[in-house]
């Protein structure tokens, strides 16, 4: 039963424990800025790796101190980043791989560049390269461009 107290100022509901949920944002290469990761050539595309940060909720337990100053614990649900390597494959249709002088490489050479795992720049949606992002990264062989349509 609820009784009113008129001298009441704020309210906490605190839940005793609820399921865990991942949350995993629904996030597409062609949303991120341009990235440095390893590429690999493989069954007539191209293979990459992204790091994704997702985001899992999960309980803790925490100590609380009430009104009249007894400790009590409650547990409560917190999110909590993880990261992982996840590998993406490319459509070919909408991928074109550049040369670190902006020359196309034709697809047919594209499995004798990524033959092995290769470090090169992903540029999703054709976003332009920062300068200080090749000047840092100058042992990549290529840049690989994601386009939108």
């Amino acid at each position: 039963m609820i009784k009113k107290h008129t001298e009441t100022v704020a309210a906490v509901l605190i839940l005793k424990s609820g399921p865990v949920a991942k949350v995993d944002p629904e996030k597409k290469p062609i949303d991120d800025k341009p990235f440095v990761t390893e590429a690999w050539f493989k069954d007539g595309s191209i293979i990459i790796q992204r790091e994704l940060i997702s985001v899992n909720q999960v309980p803790r337990t925490e100590e609380r101190v009430g009104p009249d100053g007894k400790k009590f614990k409650v547990t409560v649900n917190v999110q909590v980043p993880v990261q992982s390597r996840e590998a993406v494959t490319l459509d070919p249709k909408r991928t074109e791989v550049l040369r670190l002088d902006g020359k196309s490489v034709p697809s047919a050479d594209w499995e004798s560049l990524l033959k092995d795992k290769t470090k090169v720049i992903v540029s999703p949606g054709g976003k332009a390269v920062p300068d200080e992002l090749r000047t840092a990264n100058k042992d990549v062989v290529a840049v690989i461009v994601i386009k939108t349509n």
